[in-house]
């Protein structure tokens, strides 16, 4: 049967104003999708030898954006209709932007009745239609996302890859034909990405010798300290809105702390913090104590989380030089006696704080208190001092909401 040509729809190049998030927008828009050819090829080596790191979805967005030239993006998702399609885009559209084009091919008749989601610029296509696979098989896409439910889906992907700048493979571990679509994928020398849900992505820079994709390790220990501060912030406002917000950011943090093996790349990490007015819940996530000088009596300059120096009962043993991150750490030069205390109560908040991702503000904070109830019980010297800082935390939790 024919297609109306009214019913055709032809895909054109994008080009125009300035980007806005969609999730920003109110109401839908319509227009013309695109796609987008001369996408160039990388020859890619292997080293078994790195290790898995994780990076962000989001950067690999705004990777292939600047790529492009900030110009909008033609993303396709196959076997649309499978969960971890679905969940894959739920997580993409918050870095979507006017424009974006999104192309939903489903390889299955049930997968075909699967509602479109509540996304700009989508058009999903059905393979059974010559159109529809003719646009199918033209369509260079920037980033195409593929399940890998399985080694049917599997041999689906392969045969129908086509050349993108950026593959995305679900890697978790119910998906078992996810190594057969990335080695398939790396073999094309396309940018491979490892998805695990949420932001958490890997990248893949070849094959070992065993034909197993290889891992990258991400962000290049040589970013200068300006960039670290300024790459993270921008992290931290496109985590903002998941609830996984901490935790993926502390595995951030580990992988620039791995890159540069430094013994002040803490302190540096809470001096941007401080100059790019990271969030709050981003300066949680630092260490609660990081010494920086020692002296020969014994004292120290540390930085340190203002829960911890509060919990020191006597203030004439330490002097505040510096209140940091909007007064969340406070440097600080310690007497002997308040580095051995400080010290102490600084690993019962590890303690308490490293087990558990605490993701929520409610779950953070309750975990707060807990820590400084166990410095009180441990501790009966600062416990009256504790009890006081304990009760003016509670009120502030109050105050705040």
């Amino acid at each position: 049967m024919r297609v109306p040509d009214n019913k055709i729809i032809i895909p054109q190049r994008s080009h125009g104003g300035t980007s806005q998030r969609v999730s920003d927008m109110l109401g839908r828009t319509t227009g013309p999708v695109r796609t987008r050819g001369n996408i160039l090829f990388r020859n890619t080596g292997s080293d078994p030898s790195l290790v898995p790191v994780p990076m962000l979805l989001s950067d690999c967005v705004d990777k292939v954006r600047a790529e492009i030239g900030n110009l909008p993006l033609t993303i396709a998702i196959h076997n649309w209709g499978a969960s971890s399609a679905q969940e894959f885009l739920d997580v993409l559209s918050q870095f979507l932007e006017t424009g974006d084009a999104i192309w939903l091919a489903p390889i299955t008749e049930v997968n075909r009745t699967t509602p479109l989601p509540e996304v700009e610029g989508v058009v999903m296509l059905n393979l059974n239609r010559a159109i529809d696979q003719k646009l199918y098989d033209n369509l260079l896409a920037d980033i195409v996302f593929y399940p890998g439910e399985g080694e049917t889906e599997a041999a689906h992907d392969t045969h129908f890859m086509r050349p993108a700048r950026a593959v995305f493979v679900d890697g978790r571990e119910t998906q078992s034909g996810a190594g057969i679509v990335a080695t398939h994928a790396l073999s094309l020398n396309l940018m491979t990405y490892c998805w695990n849900g949420a932001e958490s992505v890997v990248e893949f820079t070849g094959s070992d010798s065993n034909g197993e994709p290889v891992i990258s390790q991400g962000i290049s220990a040589t970013q200068t300290a300006e960039e670290i501060g300024h790459h993270l912030k921008t992290t931290a406002s496109h985590l903002e809105k998941l609830i996984q917000r901490r935790s993926i950011f502390r595995n951030r943090l580990e992988q620039i702390r791995s890159n540069h093996e430094s013994s002040s790349c803490n302190e540096i990490l809470v001096r941007q913090a401080n100059q790019k007015y990271w969030p709050q819940w981003a300066v949680e996530c630092l260490p609660c104590y990081i010494p920086i000088e020692s002296f020969e009596d014994g004292s120290k300059r540390a930085l340190v989380w203002r829960y911890v120096i509060a919990c020191v009962p006597d203030s004439e043993s330490y002097q505040t030089v510096e209140k940091l991150c909007e007064d969340y750490i406070h440097e600080v030069h310690l007497s002997s006696e308040a580095t051995r205390l400080v010290e102490a109560f600084a690993k019962i908040f590890d303690e308490c704080l490293t087990p558990l991702p605490y993701n929520t503000v409610g779950g953070f904070n309750g975990t707060v208190d807990y820590a400084m109830q166990q410095i009180e019980s441990r501790f009966p010297e600062a416990s009256q001092k504790i009890k006081a800082v304990r009760e003016e935390f509670k009120r502030v939790l109050l105050s705040n909401g």
